[in-house]
């Protein structure tokens, strides 16, 4: 059985410079729209810059 990747992802995975936890965001908040907006860690509760983030995955 194979599976076929159909499209593009719509998730970014991004890595929380506080508690090194991983997470995935919609990749609309990486538009110019949302430049200003801080990312909030859903495991350590707190709010970072995308620049911040020591690595992301999907963009």
């Amino acid at each position: 059985m194979s599976v076929e990747k159909v499209g593009q992802s719509r998730d970014v995975w991004v890595m929380c410079p506080h508690c090194h936890g991983v997470f995935y965001v919609d990749r609309s908040f990486y538009t110019p729209k949302f430049d200003r907006i801080a990312l909030y860690c859903p495991r350590c509760h707190k709010e970072f810059a995308k620049e911040d983030s020591p690595q992301t995955w999907g963009r």
